[in-house]
């Protein structure tokens, strides 16, 4: 889902949607500054990356997981050009 970051400009109507959830899935929110964070080459973190970071980590909890994808985040490239913000809730 992608639009107009939360907050950001006032009297912004959102798009809200539902969705079922199952114990054990995971729910993930991040900026565009983790798949844009670029590498010396150029190259985007990108959503792929990310995916495969989740997938590898899934069975950490959520805090363990976020510090997993900054410690690939900062692997990949120690430069961030904008915010990086992840937000992950498991479902219990």
């Amino acid at each position: 889902m992608e639009g107009v970051p939360l907050g950001l400009l006032d009297d912004r109507e959102y798009e809200e949607f539902t969705f079922q959830a199952q114990p054990g899935d995971l729910v993930l929110l991040y900026s565009d500054g983790i798949t844009d964070h670029l590498n010396a080459a150029g190259t985007e973190y990108g959503r792929g990356r990310l995916a495969q970071a989740v997938r590898a980590n899934c069975h950490r909890t959520p805090s363990e997981l976020i510090a997993a994808i900054f410690h690939e985040l900062d692997r990949f490239s120690t430069t961030a050009f904008d915010d990086q913000t992840l937000f992950v809730m498991k479902i219990l």
